[in-house]
């Protein structure tokens, strides 16, 4: 008889088998299924917010009428979007309908780490990566809006996957694939932007193929191209980002960007020094702990989030001094593509092969420490959203036509909670009720519209609602009672009740 060579075709490990018996693989089927309960749990917990209803406004529309009014009303490309639109078609507008399309997204950015920290460093650094982005604050919160980011986060990561694979022999699929994603991202987010410039130097200079790395290129350019229009167009036009410049200077704007990175909105102020430290001792690490191979794969990804980060810092820089300000969109949530990218560079440090027991131990005690935050950020008011929807409860239903005099941001969000509410024309308007919803931080106006009385002052979380009321039904028009009744830089007056 013939000895036998090899295994016979039964006794070969089939993929299943492999499958049950990998450690990491189950790893990160758990992780996964913990950053979905951190982000689905709690998604109905907040109200609305002003850039939210603006999401909502738009898909509410037929998609041509949708498509037709977001040059007017946002600053970003169209994909999330249409996604939005056809999620609400099966799911409806409200918070937990809309906003689980961005949970799904973040839930999936998780094994979208794995893969992308698997092939550029190595196995073990890819579960802590991993496990870092499941439970990250920042991320978990973007999770739960219903904006564009959590698309923008798994698009970027995504992207990263093919990149080693497309610079050795062979590498069209690859490349093809990096170019459909590295697309999907520009026309997610024009931030995406940095992230691919970054990846696409580092193909045209790496890759074995310079010819198909070239072509490859050259088909996201014609995408960046081909958004360049109305990238301008919602540029000069859009006032939604005149607000960034304002919010303090560049390097400030990057120690809060840091913050957000590691702790999200958790005010941690008795740590600060340890976050600002944080990123000189990665890199300390970072060339005393690693080994070459995986020294040189968090590298790539430093190079990829430092320059996600960097260009838009210098363009800040640039447009504030040469521009007056114009071309200053350095802000936290728009540089949130980075956020991959430098948590792999971090799990490879701790996930180095020398930092054996003791790294997993680090990472156990860190995911349960940043899940404790974002479980806080879930349940204090003073870390969430405007609660509109307690104010809208808190009007009640009126018996008839009531207005409601609040601030022109806050009008749009508070506008889905109330019943029938439209922005009264001018004119006047037959009323016997007034609300003013007072912001917080400013004070109660003491002159009152004639024949109006304080009726009562209530309050919800960070809102007071002044009840004013006649003796009966006056002619008033809407600017006397923005006039008289503003306390901030502009006033929106909703009529909401039965109509005669």
């Amino acid at each position: 008889m013939r000895a036998h060579s090899g295994p016979t075709p039964s006794s070969r490990p089939s993929a299943s088998r492999l499958w049950l018996h990998d450690t990491r693989i189950h790893a990160l089927v758990v992780l996964t299924a913990g950053a979905a309960l951190l982000r689905f749990l709690t998604l109905r917990t907040q109200s609305y917010w002003y850039d939210e209803a603006i999401t909502v406004e738009l898909v509410r529309r037929p998609f041509h009428a949708m498509l037709g009014a977001l040059p007017h009303s946002e600053s970003t490309p169209p994909l999330y979007y249409v996604l939005a639109w056809i999620w609400s078609r099966m799911l409806g507008t409200g918070e937990t309908g809309l906003r689980s399309l961005s949970a799904v997204l973040g839930t999936l950015t998780v094994p979208a780490t794995y893969a992308a920290a698997q092939a550029l460093v190595s196995r073990r650094s890819a579960l802590f990566a991993a496990a870092l982005v499941a439970v990250s604050p920042f991320l978990v919160w973007y999770s739960q809006e219903a904006r564009a980011y959590a698309l923008l986060v798994l698009l970027g990561a995504l992207s990263l996957v093919p990149l080693r694979r497309a610079v050795r022999p062979g590498a069209g699929p690859p490349l093809a694939a990096w170019a459909i994603v590295a697309s999907l991202a520009l026309t997610t987010h024009y931030f995406a932007l940095f992230l691919v410039l970054a990846e696409a130097i580092w193909l045209l200079r790496h890759s074995l193929e310079k010819r198909a790395a070239a072509i490859a290129v050259a088909a996201v350019a014609a995408v960046a191209g081909a958004l360049a229009p109305l990238a301008a167009y919602q540029a000069r036009y859009s006032q939604h980002t005149a607000w960034i410049s304002n919010a303090g200077g560049v390097g400030s704007r990057a120690e809060y960007l840091l913050h957000q990175l590691v702790v999200g909105l958790y005010p941690a102020s008795h740590i600060r020094p340890l976050i600002a430290a944080l990123p000189v001792l990665v890199l300390v690490r970072l060339f005393a702990w690693t080994d070459r191979a995986e020294r040189a794969g968090a590298l790539v990804m430093l190079w990829f989030g430092l320059a996600a980060i960097g260009a838009p810092a210098v363009l800040a820089l640039v447009g504030d001094k040469f521009f007056g300000g114009r071309g200053d969109y350095f802000i936290y949530r728009n540089l949130i593509v980075a956020t991959v990218p430098l948590t792999i560079v971090a799990a490879a440090v701790i996930g180095a092969r020398r930092t054996g027991r003791l790294g997993a131990a680090f990472v156990v005690v860190t995911c349960v420490l940043l899940s404790a935050v974002s479980v806080e950020i879930a349940q204090r008011p003073d870390l969430q959203k405007p609660d509109l929807r307690g104010v809208a409860a808190a009007l009640g239903a009126p018996r008839t036509v009531r207005a409601v005099v609040v601030d022109t941001r806050t009008a749009t969000p508070l506008s889905l909670y109330l019943r029938n509410a439209v922005v009264a024309a001018e004119g006047n308007v037959s009323i016997r009720e007034v609300d003013l919803i007072l912001e917080p931080g400013t004070s109660i106006v003491r002159s009152l519209p004639r024949g109006f009385h304080r009726l009562e002052t209530r309050r919800v979380r960070t809102f007071r609602i002044v009840r004013l009321r006649a003796r009966q039904s006056l002619q008033v028009s809407p600017s006397i009672l923005r006039r008289e009744l503003a306390t901030s830089g502009g006033a929106t007056v909703l009529l909401t009740g039965r109509w005669p």
